[in-house]
């Protein structure tokens, strides 16, 4: 049997539009929110982010911010990812699959996407507090 040169697959270009994933765990236990790096570029790259959610159209809001604010989340590293299991088990989503949400722009430094592809909960999630 010879062996048989294999050709490197391509990497797949850069999405040119922010765009924010969310995912879940293997387990389902812990939620993440992912900014790619169009989002990070339109927020000019921010050391940290808030949230801002609206009930009644089910749209997040991210906001650039301080690390100083206390609503703040700090981006490290390249996924910049922003764990969010215990704000979506307050409001009510169950992610069980990972989602990809279109962002637009909304002022100067912020984003915003729409929420409904986001499971549900069935019932409300409890909190487990550390002892």
């Amino acid at each position: 049997m010879a062996f048989v040169k294999l050709p490197k697959p391509k990497r797949s270009a850069a999405i040119k539009n922010p765009r924010v994933t969310i995912s879940a765990s293997s387990d389902g236990r812990a939620y993440n929110l992912f900014l790619n790096q169009a989002a990070m570029a339109a927020l000019g790259e921010p050391a940290a982010v808030y949230l801002a959610y609206d009930r009644d159209t089910n749209r997040m809001q991210v906001h650039a911010s301080s690390p100083d604010d206390p609503a703040a989340y700090t981006l490290n590293g390249k996924a910049h990812r922003i764990p969010v299991t215990v704000i979506f088990r307050h409001l009510g989503f169950a992610p069980t699959e990972t989602t990809y949400h279109p962002a637009k722009k909304t002022g100067r430094l912020a984003l915003e996407f729409n929420l409904d592809e986001v499971a549900r909960a069935s019932a409300p999630i409890e909190i487990v507090k550390a002892a």
